[in-house]
């Protein structure tokens, strides 16, 4: 996807942090014209706008097919379900290492059961011709294992790492002191302050965070 969500944001550092070591040339392809390409670009990443959308999706496997067996790349890592749908697809059996990340396994909360198993079949089936599975916490790799959507052997979770050094330059240019903060918020110096920064969506946990707080108070 083009936005610059949680997901885009692992995609950009890991690829930055591949590019310094000097032994990959890692390049992005996603959906264009939206701000993931921009710091794409802005961080001299070689990127692809790729169609993930309606019919062009199988102009796209043929595309990156294409570039596959030109030689042009030794290994393709999909995240997400879109990507990894339609870029496994494209990578099958052209001998090229697959890697795929679950940026986590939603559909396990589904209303519909039947959404919940076709979506189970379908990620074990792609999963049967993956190399190697990542997750990105414990109990999504669990998970995964439990419900059968990946092989225990094929399976491992990497936390997502943080660029220390580009948090420090953001907050650096906050110039606002902790108490000037708290007094425009209307908060007391003897009261606990507590943040938390997400999506507003359902399996961010938020209903949980505010049952939290009601039983606190």
């Amino acid at each position: 996807e083009s936005g610059l969500g949680g997901g885009q944001t692992h995609v950009l550092d890991l690829s930055r942090g591949l590019a310094a070591r000097g032994r990959w040339l890692p390049e992005i392809g996603a959906t264009g014209g939206g701000p993931l390409e921009q710091a794409a670009r802005d961080a001299s990443l070689p990127f692809h706008a790729l169609p993930f959308d309606g019919a062009g999706a199988f102009g796209l496997i043929a595309d990156i097919r294409a570039r596959i067996r030109d030689g042009k790349y030794d290994l393709v890592h999909t995240h997400g379900g879109i990507a990894g749908f339609w870029g496994r697809l494209a990578a099958l059996r052209t001998g090229v290492k697959l890697v795929h990340t679950l940026h986590g396994i939603h559909y396990l909360h589904y209303e519909s059961r039947g959404r919940r198993m076709a979506y189970r079949m379908l990620d074990g089936l792609f999963a049967s011709f993956t190399d190697r599975i990542i997750c990105v916490c414990q109990s999504d790799l669990e998970n995964a294992v439990q419900f059968g959507i990946i092989q225990a052997s094929k399976g491992c979770a990497v936390l997502n790492g943080i660029d220390v050094e580009q948090v420090e330059r953001t907050f650096a240019r906050v110039a606002i002191s902790r108490p000037t903060l708290r007094a425009q918020l209307n908060i007391l110096p003897n009261e606990i302050a507590v943040v938390t920064v997400a999506r507003y969506h359902r399996q961010k946990g938020l209903p949980i965070l505010l049952d939290a707080f009601r039983r606190a108070l």
